[in-house]
Parts: C-alpha cells; sequence; structure tokens
C-alpha cells in the first residue's frame, strides 16, 4: 500500500513541476528566489492596504519579476557598465537575472501603482448625462 501512496506522490509531484515548467521555462532557482524575496520586500514595505489587495500585488509582483528577469538584468548591467566606463575605462560587469529579479519584482507593482493614480485621477471625457 504504501508503494501505491509514493508512486502517486511522485506523479503530482512530477505533474506540478511540468505545469510550473510550461508557465515558466526560464526560471532558475536564484530567479524564483529573488523574485520571491522581492515580492514579500514590496508587500513587507506597504501596510496601508488590505490582506487581499497586498495578496494580489505579491502575485503581481511574483510574476513580474519572474518574466522580466533577464530584460531588467540586462538594463541593470548597460547603467552600470555606462556608470563605470566613466570611472574605469576597462572595467564591466553581468548582473545576473536572479538580481533582475529582484529588481524587477519590487519595482513592477510600483509602476502599477503609479499608472493607476494616474488613471484615476484623470478626468473622465464622458459625464453621467452623457448616458441617458
Amino acid at each position: 500500500m504504501s508503494d501505491k501512496y509514493i508512486y502517486a506522490k511522485n506523479f503530482i509531484a512530477l505533474n506540478s513541476q511540468e505545469v510550473f515548467n510550461t508557465f515558466f521555462p526560464q526560471v532558475t532557482p536564484p530567479v524564483l528566489v529573488c523574485s520571491l524575496a522581492g515580492a514579500a520586500l514590496y508587500v513587507l514595505s506597504k501596510n496601508n492596504y488590505i490582506f487581499w489587495k497586498q495578496s494580489l500585488f505579491a502575485i503581481i509582483s511574483f510574476l513580474g519579476g519572474v518574466y522580466s528577469a533577464g530584460i531588467s538584468s540586462e538594463i541593470l548591467t548597460g547603467i552600470i557598465n555606462s556608470v563605470l566606463k566613466k570611472i574605469d575605462a576597462g572595467t564591466s560587469i553581468i548582473v545576473p537575472p536572479a538580481l533582475g529579479a529582484l529588481f524587477a519584482s519590487t519595482i513592477c507593482v510600483s509602476i502599477l501603482l503609479k499608472v493607476m493614480s494616474h488613471v484615476k485621477n484623470k478626468p473622465s471625457y464622458f459625464q453621467e448625462n452623457d448616458w441617458k
């Protein structure tokens, strides 16, 4: 009986791993950990939202960190190398995707909230009287 349980447990774990790899094909463990750390950092630093909003922001932050880890690491590499060229011409670095995930996951919800605040404060083109 325990062999059937172990087989079922391994089957479920294998299928969940395949599903995760389908949605996040380029995720390495450091990118995953840094993206979770960035999401936790954002959620713990902002405590003026209710629980479900903070949970939603944590999910958005995690997914933003996972999906934009590569591009944000390239952006950080470009910024740091442009500064290093002014200091020492022969020095350059490469930022790993894990740090890009940490950066992206902490920034993406801030950008989302900034855009939402601009849309909320923008005057509407349609007035209520137009629909009556």
